[in-house]
């Protein structure tokens, strides 16, 4: 396969199985904006080493959250910005972000304290290596909120800017009395338009009705779009207004001079500022697939060698269908690369294909499936499918050319990475050609080994999935009686169309479904029968499986207890022997104790050498006898510990 890597993971067919939507979904469960623009760009992969450590994120962030620490992630102000401006040699910061900056260094510092912490009890050894990889931001923020005052984000008292607020601050007092004493003047009532100062172009004015002009000196500044009005400045505060302007210029040159030396320094930490922006970027998103996981009560799908086992999707749900869903258990028989299903409309044959697929394009971006523990699918470099009716009326194509381009692109490109859907494969044109053409293409994607989902009507292809050995039959279980589908997915047999049963509860007239009826040919009689008694055999094959795991249980179970009497036997033979092992002890002592006093007796009378070793030997034999007699019982001993672990 040519091309951007991983271009048959996304776009088009990211959008057909609602992958998007699912990823909006997951990323509106992230803490910060960042954060969720990050979730927002995130695609599937066929990366399994970056995939792989997605998800043991996510798995630990489940620990995490499950746990009694708090929360270990804070919204952070964005700062990515931020980073390329301060790369820059010369260039100064602005107050708002300088302050963001300060917030991040902050939050960043928190979490790794929290992970690090949390790691003391929890097994979260990927997060907190994450944690420990992450520079300490401390210093940066030190420096920053060394001038900004981090509960209120404003800029501190510094010795700096001090005497220049003062004099900002007495020169407000002096403008605000001077104003006082006109607006306070009763005399001045029918000259002043307004009692309340107004504030035109950063200075207090008067507003002054405009037949009473020289009533006050001053500057007119302004006037009102009526001709009125005109906003005039007494002469006896312009000097006053003019400093102002004139400290107000100092203030902000002097905050410009802190802002561009506090950036100048901060510079230095760029790189650790990227580092701990990558990580939390990480820890963020893949805590907000921890939430998903919550929320739908999923899992994280396993690898597995997919040379000794086949995937495996346990009580798979539809993320889209919330409560609607009907929990289906996929299980792909080992060694089988097509599996073709079959059975009646409405019984979720394109909804497992699309579960399918959405299932594998969630797990190869990282993120959890509403599935049961157990759930493994493999890595696919690629997703090609033909779901329902996708005619182009802009191309001019009929249903069967545009389902025919669909497939053509699936030949061209797929390889035995691929995942292949094909629903209603055959369909939209002649039952014998469509048949054939569905076989031959079925044929081209077993060359390439590729894993492929068919759904189908074609009994053609029921016949084809016995006969070939790396195919196999499914079918969505349907009620015959109630004559509803079941949504069960039974793997190894074929389903039946019930088109017939269906039309005639649908209220079709009897007489046209006996009709139907009749132009059935024997032999697809015959093979509905064989299939419907087929299925009867898969469900008393399942059955038959059950209760022959219930029976294998009781005999294990009764194995544990008829094991765990020897073990009581083998404790009590053991005491017995030690008991007689203690009797012997003692009466080799006293024997020893008689037989030595006896020897001494002997040798003070008329005894022989040869009596005497005779009588030596008889007590080295017996104590020889008790020794063997304690090693067998250490050996006893030591194989009751085996049996009992």
């Amino acid at each position: 396969m040519s091309g951007e890597k991983d271009i048959f993971l996304k776009g088009q067919v990211a959008r057909d199985f609602d992958f998007y939507r699912i990823r909006e979904k997951v990323a509106s469960l992230a803490v910060s904006e960042e954060g969720k623009f990050f979730l927002l760009s995130r695609e599937s992969s066929s990366d399994i080493d970056k995939v792989s450590k997605l998800k043991s994120l996510g798995r630990e962030w489940n620990n995490y959250l499950n746990s009694r620490f708090p929360s270990a992630l804070k919204s952070w102000p964005p700062v990515k910005e931020i980073f390329s401006v301060l790369k820059v040699d010369g260039a100064s910061l602005s107050h708002e972000q300088i302050f963001s900056l300060g917030l991040f260094c902050t939050y960043t510092d928190e979490t790794c304290g929290c992970i690090k912490s949390a790691s003391l009890e929890l097994e979260i050894p990927e997060l907190l290596k994450i944690a420990q990889s992450m520079p300490s931001l401390e210093n940066a923020r030190n420096k920053i909120f060394s001038v900004i005052d981090i509960s209120t984000g404003e800029i501190k008292d510094l010795p700096a800017i001090r005497e220049i607020r003062k004099k900002i601050a007495s020169l407000h007092r002096e403008i605000e009395s001077a104003l006082k004493k006109y607006t306070s003047d009763s005399t001045l009532n029918s000259v002043l338009q307004n009692n309340v100062p107004a504030l035109k172009a950063d200075r207090e004015l008067l507003a002054v009705r405009s037949d009473h002009r020289n009533s006050i000196k001053g500057i007119v500044h302004e006037v009102s779009s009526s001709g009125q009005t005109l906003y005039i400045e007494p002469e006896e505060i312009v000097r006053a207004n003019n400093q102002l302007v004139q400290e107000e210029f100092n203030l902000q040159a002097e905050l410009k001079k802190i802002f561009k030396e506090l950036s100048d320094s901060l510079r230095e930490y760029c790189s650790d500022f990227l580092l701990c922006h990558d990580s939390m970027l990480l820890l963020d998103s893949t805590c907000a697939a921890a939430k998903y996981q919550s929320e739908v009560h999923g899992v994280f799908a396993e690898n597995y060698d997919t040379e000794k086992e086949s995937p495996l999707i346990l009580n798979a749900r539809h993320p889209l269908l919330a409560e609607k869903a009907v929990p289906v258990t996929i299980n792909f028989m080992f060694g089988k690369k097509v599996m073709i299903i079959t059975g009646p409309n409405t019984g979720g044959k394109t909804v497992t294909l699309k579960t399918v697929a959405l299932f594998s394009l969630m797990n190869q971006a990282g993120f959890p499936i509403p599935a049961d523990e157990g759930t493994r699918l493999p890595f696919f470099n690629s997703i090609f499918a033909d779901i329902g009716d996708e005619q182009s009326i802009d191309e001019s194509l009929s249903t069967f050319s545009s389902r025919m381009k669909n497939i053509a692109l699936a030949l061209e490109n797929a390889d035995e990475k691929s995942l292949v859907l094909l629903d209603e494969l055959g369909t939209g044109t002649d039952p014998l050609e469509g048949g054939a053409i569905a076989m031959a293409v079925l044929d081209s994607l077993l060359e390439k080994n590729s894993f492929v989902l068919v759904t189908t009507h074609h009994g053609v292809l029921k016949n084809y999935g016995y006969t070939n050995s790396k195919c196999v039959n499914a079918s969505v279980e349907f009620n015959s009686e109630s004559l509803r589908p079941t949504y069960k997915l039974l793997v190894g047999v074929s389903g039946e169309s019930h088109a017939i049963d269906i039309a005639l509860n649908s209220g079709l007239p009897q007489n046209v479904v006996e009709q139907a009826k009749s132009y059935i040919s024997n032999q697809q009689a015959d093979v509905s029968s064989l299939i419907k008694g087929l299925t009867e055999k898969h469900i008393e094959l399942e059955e038959l499986i059950k209760k022959q795991n219930e029976k294998q249980n009781e005999l294990s179970l009764k194995e544990l207890k008829i094991h765990s009497r020897e073990i009581k036997m083998l404790q009590k033979e053991i005491e017995l022997n030690q008991i007689e092992h203690s009797q012997s002890s003692a009466f080799l002592q006293e024997m020893r104790s008689n037989l030595e006093n006896l020897v001494r007796v002997l040798r003070e009378g008329e005894i022989t050498r040869e009596k005497t070793l005779s009588v030596r030997k008889f007590i080295s034999d017996t104590t020889k006898e008790i020794d063997e007699q304690e090693e067998n019982i250490e050996e006893k001993k030591l194989l009751l510990e085996k049996e009992i672990s």
